[in-house]
């Protein structure tokens, strides 16, 4: 359902606010402005080259002149065919009166289309994958703080800057921030666009094409669902079932299950000789079809598979030592996170909360690395992500 206000456009579940909106649907755009936090950390690269203040004593200086010389670089612009994005900083002045002077930054993902797309495409395709892509360069949940889409109307031939409209959406707090100098901005992102050389296009079209394949990853890892403010065992959970569906999908033991489906098939065929017809069907209906791999040949394919190797600390962890501590027949970290597993899955054991949080932890970076594996980010950027905080 959807309706036409004064100044808006209503939808089930946006609003469009603006000087101009469209007045039928479906609502097209040609493009929009996304903000989500820690987007400084993410660029890398700081608007301002220079400052100049006369600290010691402006009334002593022949030239006390306040200065700011604006950095080019913090400009990131990337095309392809389809698409313009750009990363920069919008730039905000307040002079008030002679008494008062401020010059102020707020990092800003601008996006501009070849051909128009609906409204709906816009969110999912490009501002929702922004925010995740964000989200799994920092470990942290994040909100979209501003968005903006350029609707294309019909007899409105404006330039598009002028055509911009607010998005209200429970996604959209609509509260842009400006830049500080606090130092957990500055290092939170474990991917840095400007010294990593990134395309954040490509990493966006990567998300693009992990959606159009459906990939699991993306249904099961979401920083709201796994991060630390859910409850321990969740995570666990989640998270263990994300790695599960990614080697899934990759088919990583697609050439074990085809020699033991011939296997099978061998075998199957010598019983067929030597058994009576009752027995030879309990024993075909019997025999799996596919190869049982377990949970830990599935978490050592996966690890293995990441530049850093996280099982050293899995193993030093408190869950891993309790369960070994607990059951002297476990007798490796990968079939310990197995246990754990099944008793949390059947409800038949619960563990330390704690624990369970510590574990979790680790394999958050996993998955988080594996999602920016593929979306392309180099083996500099996963090592940061696996490597714990200090």
């Amino acid at each position: 359902m959807s309706f036409k206000g004064a100044n808006a456009y209503f939808n089930a579940w946006a609003a469009l606010v603006g000087h101009a909106v469209p007045a039928t649907s479906p609502v097209l755009v040609d493009g929009g402005v996304i903000q989500v936090p820690y987007l400084e950390s993410f660029a890398g690269q700081s608007p301002l080259a220079e400052v100049h203040m006369p600290f010691d004593d402006p009334y002593g200086h022949d030239d006390p002149t306040f200065g700011a010389k604006i950095e080019k670089a913090s400009l990131q612009k990337w095309s392809d065919d389809g698409a313009e994005v750009s990363l920069h900083y919008e730039r905000s002045t307040g002079v008030h009166g002679w008494y008062g002077f401020g010059l102020a930054f707020s990092p800003v993902v601008s996006v501009k289309l070849t051909e128009p797309i609906s409204l709906a495409e816009f969110l999912t395709r490009w501002a929702w994958p922004l925010r995740g892509l964000v989200a799994a360069a920092t470990g942290r949940r994040v909100d979209i703080n501003y968005l903006t889409c350029v609707p294309v109307i019909d007899g409105d031939d404006r330039p598009r800057k002028l055509r911009h409209c607010q998005v209200f959406n429970a996604s959209v707090t609509q509260e842009p921030y400006t830049s500080t100098n606090s130092l957990r901005d500055k290092h939170v992102s474990d991917v840095s666009i400007a010294s990593d050389g990134q395309s954040l296009l490509e990493l966006l079209r990567g998300w693009q094409a992990l959606l159009a394949d459906e990939n699991p990853i993306l249904n099961t890892y979401d920083i709201t669902a796994v991060g630390r403010n859910q409850h321990p065992r969740a995570r666990y959970l989640l998270l263990l079932q994300a790695l599960e569906g990614l080697c899934g999908h990759e088919k990583r033991f697609e050439e074990a299950q085809s020699k033991f489906s011939a296997k099978r098939e061998s075998a199957l065929a010598r019983c067929k000789e030597l058994l009576d017809g009752a027995t030879f069907k309990f024993v075909k209906k019997s025999l799996p079809k596919r190869s049982p791999l377990g949970l830990d040949s599935v978490l050592r394919e996966m690890f293995g598979e990441l530049p850093v190797d996280v099982e050293p600390e899995l193993a030093g962890g408190a869950l891993v030592k309790s369960v070994r501590a607990d059951d002297p027949n476990i007798n490796s970290t990968l079939d310990a996170l197995r246990v754990v597993r099944n008793g949390l899955s059947h409800g038949t054991k619960t563990y330390d909360r704690r624990e369970l949080s510590e574990a979790a932890d680790v394999l958050e970076r996993v998955v988080r690395a594996h999602l920016l594996r593929l979306l392309g980010a180099s083996d500099e950027i996963l090592t940061r992500v696996l490597t714990p905080e200090d």
